[in-house]
């Protein structure tokens, strides 16, 4: 335990000792500061979602297909840089055909990712079964499946 408080410690102090070196420094401790932040949001974001929705009892009901997404496949190219020759290489992430469907369940609406022969079969305006829980503190409203 108290090597992990150690290292923690270690990667807290870099921004703020480097912040009293102009200007390299200074902007570098800033960026390490707001990375940090970022970080910090996101987890508790993420806890809050998994406080809100996790092991709630799955409510059946009637939906209503509000809006149906299709997005086509894709190619990413990102560059990779290599320090031994230092040279960039691109590397290449292919994307696969993604479909939504919107649903509306008593005002409240989500979406879910759906294989392409349903999303061929529903239309918009239908009526679908779903399972669905509702946020204990947000009250949010989170589509877990979707049936014809």
């Amino acid at each position: 335990m108290q090597a992990i408080l150690d290292f923690l410690i270690f990667w807290l102090e870099i921004p703020f000792e480097m912040l009293g070196d102009w200007p390299l420094g200074t902007l570098i401790g800033v960026f390490l500061l707001a990375c940090y932040a970022i970080v910090i949001l996101l987890i508790i974001w993420g806890i809050f979602r998994a406080i809100d929705s996790w092991f709630q009892p799955i409510e059946n009901g009637m939906g209503t297909v509000k809006d149906k997404r299709f997005t086509p496949a894709y190619m990413q190219t990102i560059m990779i840089y290599n320090a031994a020759t230092k040279t960039s290489f691109p590397h290449f992430i292919h994307h696969s055909d993604y479909w939504t469907v919107t649903v509306e369940v008593n005002g409240s609406q989500d979406s879910i990712a759906v294989n392409e022969s349903y999303f061929n079969e529903i239309s918009k305006g239908d009526q679908v079964f779903v399972d669905f829980v509702t946020g204990r503190i947000s009250g949010q409203f989170y589509l877990r499946a979707i049936y014809s």
